[in-house]
């Protein structure tokens, strides 16, 4: 990642991921902090067989 001068990358804490009962919809909550970025770009790559 690249960023320009006086930025620190962002970093993503407290990720938790939980399947509702009874379907294949997962729920994925997480905290993003971007000091001095006023927006960001969460990439999100799921796999079925753990690759």
């Amino acid at each position: 990642m690249t960023l320009g001068t006086g930025y620190a990358a962002p970093e993503v804490s407290n990720i938790v991921a939980q399947q509702r009962a009874s379907t294949h919809l997962v729920d994925i909550s997480y905290d993003l902090d971007a000091p001095g970025l006023s927006s960001v770009l969460v990439k999100l790559e799921v796999s079925v067989d753990a690759g």
